[in-house]
């Protein structure tokens, strides 16, 4: 399954569904995205214009039809985006 929302400056950011309670989280066009934490340890990332997605919050936050699962890790992809991984 792939949902996307658009941002504040109307970029689109996807959330793709992944096996294992993951999800691939990516944006279109964004300039730059900030990490927060120890690179063991992401608690959040902000790309320009939104989303903030951190831990500890639900993915159905984000859009209706995504689950109402909270996310306990956030693992930064080298081709951009990251890997958001829920509770069961």
């Amino acid at each position: 399954m792939k949902i996307f929302t658009r941002n504040r400056y109307g970029h689109e950011t996807w959330f793709e569904s992944r096996r294992g309670n993951k999800w691939k989280v990516s944006c279109t066009k964004a300039h730059y995205c900030r990490l927060g934490g120890e690179p063991d340890n992401i608690i959040y990332w902000d790309p320009e214009g939104g989303p903030f997605i951190e831990k500890g919050v639900s993915l159905n936050r984000f859009h209706k039809d995504l689950p109402d699962s909270l996310i306990t890790s956030i693992k930064p992809l080298k081709t951009g985006g990251i890997i958001v991984s829920t509770e069961p």
